[in-house]
């Protein structure tokens, strides 16, 4: 997945089997524009004209002779010696030969048989002539497959544009210096642990403080059992959404961080219902549960281990859609790479919000540091 920004000019070529007649050209642009969020623009296309009463535009050929002077074009200097493809550890491996040592190389893939796929920030290798470009690739559909699959390689240097085409085949990719899954187990730890002050949780953890500041009288092991019970319902949660991530992915569904979002049924329904709760709010309409759920609701939430359980549960639900310090990379880092590392990448960040759950469950006594609520 490439990008460009500021003028860009595509240069293309017609061929046309007629010199004397009209010829109709009739085409959509598809252009995906970017910010923080991408949106699809089709653009239509129209152009009638007699290829013989064409006349010379001496400034469009410039500009189109000048982007053709731009694109890359496979170099006798510059060999691709392989491509492989290691899907364990997602990555490809692209290694590239060329008649002198490399200065200051940089490499691209692309082509229309991973158009699926992005291909992140090489990391780069030199050995004299020979360059190895190692690429992390991520796909927000499924799984990245390129065993066998064409791709155009670019090679950059100074002085230098070249661009070959080869096949990916299967092998092993040697380790290179880089961000492991530790490293972003680490990271998910320390999101997971932000996600606790963020506004849509830090309720939740306030509220379960002050009802054991409220009741002085709770056993330490009361206590521990509570908060024990609540970090289990968090680290459950969050194994849920592993699964459920896990289940998409291999079924070849769209996988990503909010891309229900992309989808006007979920939006519309999501506007119905945020549009029902306003109206209750302003007393237009009352929603009354039956009693029979009322009372099943009241029981979850008391100071039953499920109760408490329910709590964590809920914690994760406030949790999810907020986006935390350290927790997009985590997750972006999760969702493109193998379902061990999905499962490592979402069982951190669990533990890293129930962090916080887990010290007052291993020292009980901290709550007693608390302040005690004054009655008015």
């Amino acid at each position: 997945m490439l990008g460009y920004k500021g003028q860009v000019t595509f240069p293309l070529t017609f061929k046309v089997d007629t010199w004397q007649q009209p010829v109709s050209l009739d085409a959509t642009l598809r252009l995906s524009s970017c910010t923080s969020v991408c949106v699809i623009t089709d653009y239509p296309i129209s152009l009638d004209f007699t290829p013989s009463t064409l006349e010379a535009d001496g400034e469009r050929m410039y500009q189109f002779n000048q982007a053709m002077s731009q694109v890359p074009k496979p170099l006798p200097s510059v060999q691709v010696e392989s491509a492989v493809w290691d899907a364990n550890k997602q990555q490809l491996a692209v290694t590239v030969t060329g008649n002198q040592a490399w200065q200051q190389p940089d490499m691209l893939v692309d082509g229309e048989a991973v158009i699926d796929d992005t291909f992140g920030v090489p990391s780069l290798h030199r050995d004299g002539d020979t360059l190895t470009a190692t690429f992390g690739v991520t796909n927000w559909i499924e799984t990245p497959k390129l065993t066998g699959k064409p791709i155009q390689v670019t090679v950059i240097d100074e002085q230098l544009l070249a661009e070959h085409s080869t096949t990916v085949r299967a092998g092993s990719v040697a380790s290179q210096a880089g961000l492991s899954v530790w490293v972003i187990g680490g990271i998910a730890l320390l999101g997971g642990l932000i996600l606790n002050v963020m506004p849509c949780v830090l309720p939740v953890l306030g509220l379960k403080l002050n009802s054991i500041v409220a009741n002085p009288n709770a056993t330490r092991r009361a206590v521990r059992s509570q908060f024990l019970a609540s970090a289990a319902g968090i680290l459950v949660s969050f194994w849920a959404i592993a699964g459920l991530l896990m289940t998409l992915k291999l079924t070849g569904q769209a996988v990503g961080w909010g891309v229900q979002f992309q989808s006007p049924i979920f939006i519309g329904v999501m506007t119905l219902v945020i549009w029902l709760f306003a109206l209750s709010l302003f007393d237009v309409l009352r929603i009354d549960l039956p009693s029979s759920w009322q009372t099943w609701l009241a029981t979850r939430g008391g100071h039953t281990t499920s109760g408490h359980f329910v709590q964590g549960v809920f914690a994760t639900l406030l949790a999810t859609p907020c986006s935390a310090p350290f927790l997009g990379t985590a997750v972006a880092y999760a969702l493109g790479r193998s379902l061990t590392a999905l499962w490592l990448i979402f069982t951190a960040l669990a533990v890293g919000m129930a962090l916080p759950w887990l010290l007052v469950a291993v020292f009980p006594g901290l709550t007693r540091t608390l302040p005690k609520p004054v009655r008015g």
